[in-house]
């Protein structure tokens, strides 16, 4: 395929893109710890390289874009989905696991006396 103008390539360079970040986040987040998310993460990892080789768009441009489509998709910003995971994250970890040590048909019967 050639491309008539640097327009052209360009749209069809982020046409792709774009593409690549949606099917990446379809199987998963950065969370995701799956052959098939590390094999498309590292798929638009070399996507990227080869447009930053280019330099025909600017990095910029395609961090705007996967800010755009992560909030489309998880209807939430990265920052707001990292803070909202890491609180999470915090409560788990401070849980007292020791009361689970009790089988659940006692914890439930001394809660009722």
């Amino acid at each position: 395929m050639q491309f008539r103008t640097e327009h052209q390539l360009k749209t069809k360079l982020l046409e792709r893109f774009d593409a690549l970040v949606r099917e990446l986040y379809a199987v998963g987040d950065a969370r995701s710890n799956t052959e098939e998310w590390r094999k498309r993460d590292n798929h638009l990892s070399g996507y990227i390289d080869a447009i930053a080789v280019t330099e025909l768009i600017e990095m910029q441009v395609l961090q705007e874009m996967i800010d755009r489509i992560h909030l489309e998709v998880f209807g939430e910003s990265r920052l707001e989905r990292r803070r909202r995971l890491q609180k999470l994250q915090k409560n788990v970890e401070e849980m007292n696991w020791k009361q689970l040590d009790t089988p659940a048909f006692e914890r439930i019967r001394s809660r009722k006396k």
